[in-house]
């Protein structure tokens, strides 16, 4: 049986190999340090000390055997390397490489663990992006944008400007777009950084209480656009006339296969329409692009937030894990794969509020809460954000997308969430 399994995984690698469709590796770019495996669990509560010859790491993964809160710490000798507490099954603690010969856990909640991996993680992807949204009726007004970000940030989508209607046609504000494109520019200066615009289709319409139905009926106006024909020309007119790199597509969301398919038909004659770049942000469990489709689109940016756990935390670590899982599972290629974090929190009560990280950076604790109107409301904090961008570079995707901008803290700050991820992909990839 297993003889005949080894033949069939390698006949199924041979023709997605042939067929251009890729084939996944968990990881890239690790050594591994050392192991603690233990077979039947260990009840942890305290330290844990792992020794090994004298040589750089910045990972130490944790798998649980089920999922539970507790907090991790991690010292170098007598120096807190690392702090955060969560309820994730698999703990991926990211921190600065570090030259040493031993390591200490301080594993604190009691839980079961059933391995602890000491690694080097890098990476010479040097293509590796950070996209951001930058919404309009916040970057419009002179100097909303910091010059600093551009250290980072590669790819800056500017949202809110343009949208089309149920019958094809375009409404750009340009009371909006073009201050806000001007600002970019400005900011950006002589950097290295694409632009693009993201376009927004129809809503539902109102008097529809059941999710599914509005989804649907908004997916039917989309399709009724796409089998127009009409939309292609228009966009990239938009892209010309603008000198814009691409265009964005926020469609939440196309549930059925049959909106998937009038979507994957209409970004495969847009790609043939212009040359500019096609990027598109999608829930991880709704994926449905076609492989033509796949090949048309350049960037997918996976949202992962707002997808609330058994705990409350609407982007959890977890959910980083799972959005790779998708991007596996799917085949899409994972250089066009961006892990999407937010710069916002949500209430543990799911209510339909947002909070900004700038508005409460200082006062978020080791597991990703502070507290609102709405009482704990859970972020992402640096921590979280560093954990995420080591983990996604460590799989091989091709960088990390934000929503949005204006949500994080001065770029200098100790606690930037860009700054945490300029900080990690520095660190990492060489």
């Amino acid at each position: 049986m297993y003889k005949i399994l080894s033949y069939v995984f390698a006949a199924v690698i041979a023709v997605t190999s042939f067929l251009g469709i890729p084939v996944y590796e968990e990881e890239t770019g690790t050594s591994i340090i050392a192991a603690e495996l233990f077979e039947n669990g260990a009840f942890i509560n305290g330290e844990i000390g792992i020794g090994f010859d004298k040589q750089s790491v910045n990972t130490v993964e944790i798998e649980l055997e089920s999922s539970a809160p507790a907090e991790v710490k991690i010292y170098n000798g007598d120096e807190l390397i690392y702090q955060r507490s969560s309820s994730d099954i698999y703990r991926f603690c990211a921190f600065r490489t570090v030259e040493t010969d031993a390591l200490t856990l301080e594993i604190s909640g009691g839980v079961n663990v059933k391995s602890v991996t000491v690694s080097l993680k890098q990476s010479d992807n040097k293509d590796f992006r950070v996209t951001s949204y930058f919404v309009s009726q916040y970057v419009s007004e002179e100097n909303a944008i910091a010059p600093e970000v551009f250290e980072v940030v590669t790819d800056a989508i500017l949202f809110g400007c343009v949208t089309f209607d149920e019958n094809a046609e375009m409404t750009v504000n340009k009371d909006l777009l073009e201050p806000s494109l001007a600002n970019l520019r400005n900011a950006i200066g002589d950097k290295d950084v694409n632009v693009y615009i993201n376009i927004l289709g129809p809503g539902s319409d109102g008097g529809i209480d059941d999710w599914y139905e509005q989804m649907d009926n908004q997916a039917e106006k989309h399709s009724k656009v796409f089998k127009t024909k009409k939309l292609e020309g228009k966009i990239a007119a938009l892209l010309d006339e603008y000198k814009l790199d691409g265009i964005f597509f926020d469609y939440e969301y196309p549930i059925d296969m049959k909106y998937w398919s009038d979507f994957s038909r209409f970004l495969v004659r847009l790609d043939k329409a212009t040359d500019k770049k096609i990027g598109l942000a999608v829930a991880h469990w709704d994926i449905g692009l076609s492989y033509s489709a796949m090949k048309a689109v350049d960037m997918v940016e996976v949202m992962q937030y707002d997808l609330f756990d058994d705990t409350g935390n609407h982007s959890s670590f977890t959910s980083a894990v799972d959005g790779f899982n998708a991007v596996r599972d799917y085949l899409l290629p994972r250089e066009k794969a961006d892990l999407g974090v937010p710069f916002y929190g949500r209430p543990a009560n799911a209510g339909a509020y947002w909070y900004n990280y700038n508005e409460y950076a200082d006062k978020i604790n080791t597991n990703d809460y502070a507290e609102t109107e709405q009482g704990g409301t859970y972020f992402n904090s640096w921590q979280t954000i560093y954990d995420k961008t080591a983990y996604a570079i460590s799989r091989g995707l091709g960088g990390m997308m934000v929503w949005h901008y204006s949500c994080d803290v001065d770029f200098k700050s100790d606690i930037s969430l860009f700054a945490a991820m300029d900080d990690c992909i520095k660190d990492r990839i060489k």
